[in-house]
């Protein structure tokens, strides 16, 4: 299994992450038995520079970005990594084609979305209750919930 390790400054909740290509590190490893894809601890052979600068990796074989949160020495050059899933990263394109509205935009280069302000709202209160008086089936039924009509 390839793993690329690298440093990161970025937020944790930014969608990209930015590192320096030329601060990475390409390493094969093995899966601890019965791990985790969303949590994976991986044992890698290392010697030299320190693997310790590293705080983010790309797993390929999982198609999915992992924040480092522990480095533990097994022994003399091996080490077990600990990661956690970065969701926005691993899913960044996904996210970024999303067709949505986005209100109270905090960037004042983007023009195109309405602010918050010019949304309104109308709350009405009624309530009707219909029973079934057979219950649900088992199967699987829907039930339908609607709200709107003409604001007074």
């Amino acid at each position: 299994m390839i793993i690329f390790l690298h440093k990161t400054t970025s937020e944790r909740n930014k969608i990209i992450k930015e590192f320096n290509s030329n601060d990475s590190l390409t390493l094969s490893g093995y899966l601890k038995a019965e791990c985790s894809v969303l949590q994976p601890v991986i044992l890698v052979e290392m010697s030299g520079s320190s693997i310790a600068q590293y705080n983010y990796c790309y797993i390929p074989e999982f198609g999915r970005y992992y924040f480092i949160n522990n480095i533990e020495s097994v022994r003399t050059n091996v080490w077990r990594i600990h990661c956690n899933v970065d969701v926005l990263m691993s899913y960044s394109e996904q996210i970024l084609n999303l067709n949505v509205i986005v209100s109270d935009e905090t960037s004042p280069d983007i023009e195109t979305y309405m602010n918050g302000e010019v949304w309104t709202a109308t709350v009405k209160y009624k309530t009707d209750v219909i029973s079934f008086p057979n219950g649900l089936l088992d199967n699987g039924e829907y039930i339908l919930i609607t709200s709107g009509g003409i604001a007074s």
